[in-house]
């Protein structure tokens, strides 16, 4: 599945294409690939996502790992790959604090 995601206002980027890669609900598994947009900054070819839940006593921890690729040769500064976690923590303690906030959201 490939979705076209237009981004608000609150973002320096408009719009990227993601690409559904996996969605294993008993192992609990989603990952996606940026496939299209300004987000990749024409250097980047793709940049790629997976989550998995592992369930904790009570709770459960979000593993992430996130691998960009570049187009050829091209050096993605390291500035970016930060903020680009900065934000997505960030979009988690939102998302965390939602759920927390309202136990029978889905």
């Amino acid at each position: 599945t490939i979705k076209k995601v237009t981004l608000g206002e609150v973002s320096q980027f408009t719009v990227v294409k993601q690409r559904i890669d996996e969605i294993d609900a008993e192992a609990l598994k989603y990952s996606y690939s940026i496939i299209e947009g300004d987000l990749l900054l024409g250097i980047i070819e793709s940049i790629s996502s997976k989550f998995t839940v592992v369930p904790t006593d009570g709770g459960c921890i979000v593993k992430n790992t996130t691998v960009y690729t570049p187009i050829g040769d091209a050096v993605i500064p390291e500035d970016n790959v930060k903020e680009a976690t900065e934000r997505s923590g960030m979009v988690f303690k939102a998302i965390e604090a939602y759920l927390l906030a309202n136990p029978g959201a889905s």
